[in-house]
């Protein structure tokens, strides 16, 4: 649904139980050339660093992401260190990670 919805551009998931399989199949819709999010809000999402592998895609091939809210997610060092080699990347298109 959401890859299909291109109108859509603000998700807030914030203090939903997402975790590391539900972020999977996120990512993998929001991957999608079709899919618009500019903005998605996963605070408190009980995420880990399990799931940076696939955030750091999505940062990588998503042209619209331009915010990612992560905070409070026990993301780890591992994770962080993903996330922030997707953003060296010349075609990240996101300005704000949180």
């Amino acid at each position: 649904m959401l890859s299909h919805n291109g109108k859509l551009t603000h998700l807030n998931l914030t203090m939903n139980p997402v975790e590391d399989g539900g972020m999977k199949l996120l990512c993998d819709a929001i991957k999608k050339p079709t899919c618009h999010l500019q903005e998605l809000e996963l605070v408190s999402c009980q995420l880990t660093r399990d799931c940076c592998a696939d955030l750091a895609s999505v940062i990588t091939r998503n042209q619209h992401l331009k915010s990612l809210d992560l905070s409070s997610n026990a993301l780890g060092d591992s994770g962080v260190i993903a996330l922030c080699k997707a953003l060296k990347q010349n075609n990240s298109s996101l300005r704000r990670l949180g």
